[in-house]
């Protein structure tokens, strides 16, 4: 295990313990493709992470670009359903088996993120300090691993994971500066720039930002001929590797944003989004801490600021102390890159922040739209420890100091057996098992949340329009969309029915077939739309 330590000595602090806790974590999310079939349709996987996988599943069958085989959608990010589609294509379409291949990718992905935050740590403490230059970066690949958030990210069946790694490599490559090495070294920036528009659209802002931060540079350096050569070559590489994806939602819908967007879309200044926000921004800057799902809207205000005042306050320390970390500078450059590309990919989350506090009511989502900013959250809290750990004379301050750092251990290992238990999920396996168990296997189904529901069967409509645009056109008119469809069943939470069907669905002529969980199955009595509105005046 000495990639990361100096060849010529062991590092200052023994990085065995961390190396192992790594080990076991690693070992334990590879087991997690080897859990049941049943446990396979609960967490870490999510609902919405069941559309992208659907896609690709429906990619190799050859149903074209569709959630259910039928409906064109574009409700999804473009990459990595592309990547998982030769799994499916493997396994003839599959539904479990190619799950436990998908996991066992995530898994691979999970590795490459935690090596190159090593080495994005490693690098920038080399350049000051070379002989704590290998425990900084075991450092900060255990503070990666030693939280449930990233666990979360990396294997929730999104690209979240994906776009944690391209932006770490994106800010690694930033740091070989590529706009001094030659036209090829620009053409790969802008290469991979365009492929992380691929993994996550929104990270298009991230992209315009270091092409412009890159171009001021080289015209700083180099002179205005030689900047605008290089915004040239990264601005039309990063829009060549794109432009499928544009073209393709303008030519088949008619619009750059998504579906999955769209239907997500409420213009509004709301204080609770902004509470839920600094929350979200909270979580993400700490992820060592407990993070809960439902809390109470001061809670969620309280917990966010705290978390956010505490990291600036370690912020803060960090920069003090490494006025004083001593040693000599062998590369001040490297530094200057690391702190340049941290202030670019702060300014791009919060050009995201406002965005979606402004325009998206998925406030539960949050955190992950803002999920890159675990990356300097990670590096600077991995600096702090070293350096305050090298400051420190005493054997028995340094050993508060490691046993402050082994805390988050025990969560996040009790977090991945959980993942084992069964117990935690939010309940999508009992719609799945309400439809199995009542609804024809021919008969199409339909629910607002039809992410699990529909990767496992064929024939569920989604009305929500996240990947239906068809159903998206439709909202505030679902009984007639239903009633096109010739649907006659519903499976969803209770005020997701009422939501979409717009008042009672007793009086609509939807009857209570079974419940389970928190999800309810309806069938419809089969009365036309007039004939419901008759009966629902009659005496």
């Amino acid at each position: 295990m000495q990639f990361f330590d100096n060849a010529s000595a062991a590092p200052p602090m023994g990085t065995k313990p961390l190396q192992a806790f790594i080990l076991i974590v690693f070992l334990l999310a590879i087991s997690l493709s080897f859990r049941p079939d049943a446990l396979l349709e609960m967490h870490p996987l999510v609902d919405d992470g069941f559309y992208a996988l659907s896609v690709s599943r429906h990619l190799a069958l050859g149903n074209g670009i569709s959630v259910d085989g039928d409906t064109l959608t574009n409700g999804f990010q473009p990459l990595l359903p592309l990547l998982r589609t030769p799994l499916y294509l493997f396994t003839d379409g599959a539904r479990y088996f190619t799950l436990r291949l998908v996991l066992l990718v995530d898994v691979l992905v999970y590795g490459l993120t935690l090596l190159v935050v090593g080495r994005l740590a490693r690098e920038i403490m080399a350049s000051r300090r070379p002989d704590l230059a290998g425990m900084t970066a075991w450092v900060a690949m255990f503070l990666y691993a030693a939280n449930g958030l990233t666990l979360r990210l990396h294997f929730n069946g999104l690209e979240s994971g994906a776009v944690l790694l391209g932006h770490a490599l994106l800010w690694w490559v930033f740091l070989r500066s590529p706009w001094a090495r030659g036209t090829w070294a620009l053409i790969a920036y802008g290469v991979l720039c365009g492929l992380l528009v691929l993994v996550r659209i929104d990270a298009v802002f991230l992209v315009v930002i270091t092409t412009v931060g890159i171009t001021l540079m080289v015209n700083r350096q180099q002179g205005p001929t030689r900047a605008l050569r290089a915004f040239m070559l990264l601005g039309a590489t990063s829009f060549l590797v794109s432009s499928p994806w544009w073209f393709y939602n303008l030519v088949w819908f008619d619009s750059l944003l998504p579906s999955s967007g769209a239907a997500q879309q409420t213009w509004q200044w709301s204080g609770g989004r902004w509470i839920r926000t600094l929350y979200a921004l909270g979580t993400d800057l700490l992820p060592w801490t407990v993070t809960v799902d439902a809390l109470e809207r001061h809670a969620y205000f309280w917990l966010g600021l705290v978390r956010v005042t505490v990291f600036g306050g370690l912020l803060i320390l960090l920069g003090w102390r490494w006025r004083y970390l001593g040693g000599s500078s062998t590369d001040g450059l490297t530094v200057g890159l690391a702190w340049r590309f941290a202030v670019q990919l702060l300014l791009a989350m919060s050009i995201l922040l406002v965005w979606y506090t402004l325009s998206s009511w998925a406030t539960h989502f949050y955190f992950r739209y803002l999920s890159p900013i675990l990356l300097p959250a990670v590096l600077s809290m991995s600096l702090l420890f070293v350096v305050l750990w090298d400051s420190l004379a005493l054997a028995w301050q340094r050993r508060i100091l490691t046993l402050l750092l082994a805390l988050p251990t025990l969560p996040v290992l009790g977090l991945l057996l959980y993942y084992h238990s069964g117990r935690y999920s939010i309940g999508f396996e009992n719609q799945l098992a309400l439809v199995r168990t009542h609804v024809p296997a021919d008969a199409l189904v339909a629910g607002s949340q039809s992410g699990t529901l529909g990767y496992f069967r064929d024939g569920v409509v989604n009305l929500d329009g996240k990947v239906n645009v068809e159903a998206l056109r439709y909202q505030g008119q679902i009984p007639a969309y239903l009633e096109m469809r010739e649907i006659d069943w519903l499976c969803d939470w209770p005020r997701l029915i009422r939501r979409r069907l717009g008042g009672d669905p007793g009086t609509m002529g939807w009857e209570v077939v079974a419940s389970q969980g928190a999800f309810v199955l309806y069938r419809h009595d089969g009365r036309t739309a007039g004939e419901e509105a008759a009966a629902a005046i009659r005496p």
